[in-house]
């Protein structure tokens, strides 16, 4: 588990600079890769609540929906982003 935690925070600002580049060119498929990957992840680590977002943003990107995304994303990068620093910070103790 606590390698699970490493991995994940450890790949925090990537995946996060990849969702937002994807979601910058419109790249939905793209776009629902990555976030299909974060879904799984972050429910393996217990993050059920970015576990949730990611499963909505995966079927919005899916679908094109356009609005949901707009709305969604800055709000689940904000959390994955904060996530990953509490994450970070408790892994140097």
């Amino acid at each position: 588990y606590i390698e699970a935690i490493e991995v994940y925070s450890a790949s925090v600002k990537q995946k996060s600079a990849q969702i937002k580049e994807a979601f910058d060119a419109s790249d939905y498929a793209g776009l629902t890769l990555l976030v299909h990957s974060l879904k799984s992840t972050s429910g393996a680590i217990g993050a059920n609540g970015l576990k949730e977002i990611a499963a909505s943003l995966e079927a919005a990107a899916k679908n094109g929906e356009h609005e949901i995304l707009n709305r969604d994303i800055p709000v689940f990068l904000e959390r994955y982003t904060q996530l990953g620093n509490k994450l970070e910070e408790i892994m140097k103790r």
